[in-house]
């Protein structure tokens, strides 16, 4: 069974009004659906926005259903950092995960290193990603493979963009979920990756005015991708 993942209601909402499915929650804000439809069964997990909701959601389905998950998708919007590479409405496949506001350097460590596991970038899940790449070009969607940076900002301006550039040079993209995601999905020895549709450049204004383009490819991306794995 697929376990879906997103931080927001409103980027998933479309896709589950196409199927039907029972509700659970997890504390105040994280739920799970339980869906089925066309012949398929599987997870939809509204985790809430930031690393934390994100960390604690995805911790509390893998240790519940974990047996029956054979692999953990994240789906939602995200910022471009290299617009000439990832532009708006295309799709960022996430190949590399790393925490942009995580530095426990004065001690000694590396920036953005993840203390316990010691490691600072967390590979995506090669066949995710194929799979990904696939349906994408099946559906027509521009794509790009890179690095995503998370961290608990809502990044809108080109001084946090450079900030992030200057410490990260070969990250491309930026959300405030990703990594926590593959963090808990490598403790768990979940197969991951994100696959996130940019809604902005890093500018005011933008997220508003493509998220709704943004919601529509990552509905039929879904449906796209449960097809293909049926």
């Amino acid at each position: 069974m697929i376990c879906f993942i997103c931080a927001m209601e409103k980027e998933i909402r479309p896709l589950l009004d196409r199927f039907s499915y029972q509700e659970e929650s997890f504390g105040k804000v994280s739920r799970v659906y339980h869906v089925s439809g066309s012949g398929k069964e599987f997870l939809v997990v509204v985790s809430g926005i930031g690393k934390c909701f994100a960390a604690s959601a995805l911790s509390a389905v893998l240790a519940r259903y974990g047996k029956q998950i054979e692999a953990v998708v994240n789906v939602g919007v995200g910022g471009s950092l290299v617009p000439e590479q990832a532009g708006l409405k295309s799709a960022i496949l996430g190949s590399g995960y790393l925490q942009h506001d995580l530095d426990t350097s004065p001690i000694g460590d590396p920036v953005a290193m993840i203390s316990g596991i010691n490691i600072i970038e967390i590979p995506g899940a090669r066949e995710i990603l194929n799979q990904a790449e696939e349906v994408c070009q099946e559906l027509g969607y521009s794509c790009k493979e890179g690095k995503i940076a998370s961290g608990d900002q809502f990044i809108a301006s080109e001084p946090q963009k450079e900030s992030i550039l200057e410490r990260f040079p070969s990250v491309i993209s930026i959300d405030m979920e990703s990594a926590a995601f593959a963090q808990i999905a490598y403790c768990y020895e979940k197969p991951f990756a994100s696959v996130r549709f940019v809604s902005d450049t890093g500018h005011g204004g933008e997220y508003e005015m493509y998220f709704p383009e943004c919601q529509k490819r990552l509905t039929e991306f879904v449906c796209a991708y449960l097809n293909k794995n049926a």
